[in-house]
């Protein structure tokens, strides 16, 4: 029988958007501090700072997020608890696809 389709999940993508919205943020001058994005977005600047990471994660790794197209055990939870993310690319790979 043919492989079930895979279908990106929504939280997941939220997580990428949301961190370049924030980085985007930092770069253009319309948020100051990191304190200012967790103050907006109603969170921790520790969390902020953490989840930051993902906003450098591998293309590859992006491109099967928005696709879909990784192992069911990529979770939002899983991405969350890899944070702050390795900055090296090789490394992302190795902790977050199976």
């Amino acid at each position: 029988s043919p492989e079930e389709p895979r279908t990106a999940n929504p939280q997941l993508i939220e997580m990428i958007t949301k961190t370049w919205r924030w980085y985007d943020g930092l770069t253009s001058g319309r948020y100051p501090t990191m304190r200012s994005i967790a103050q907006e977005e109603g969170c921790d600047k520790s969390y902020v700072s953490r989840l930051l990471s993902v906003a450098f994660l591998a293309p590859d790794i992006v491109e099967c997020i928005l696709t879909g197209d990784h192992a069911a055990t990529l979770t939002p939870e899983r991405l969350r608890k890899a944070c702050p993310l390795p900055a090296r690319w090789e490394e992302q790979r190795a902790m977050l696809l199976d």
